[in-house]
């Protein structure tokens, strides 16, 4: 039950700061990843306000898991 709790106390966009501490990274990487196209998807909340759904940072982080056990990587 605390876990469901947790993820509904969740906000549902981070600004930059708050999402390159969700992933544990800083926010010149995150910055970085953007202007490269290679991070999370982000949404422009404004001219230069940068907004990340945690639903997405969560399939992104998802989608680059390596399993160890696999041979082919």
């Amino acid at each position: 039950m605390a876990r469901k709790t947790a993820l509904a106390d969740r906000p549902a966009v981070l600004n930059a700061r708050d999402a390159a501490s969700y992933l544990g990274v800083s926010i010149s990487t995150l910055k970085a990843w953007r202007r490269t196209r290679m991070g999370p998807p982000h949404t422009m909340l404004g001219a230069r306000m940068v907004g990340y759904r945690t639903a997405l940072l969560d399939a992104w982080l998802a989608s680059r898991t390596i399993d160890p056990d696999r041979t082919d990587h």
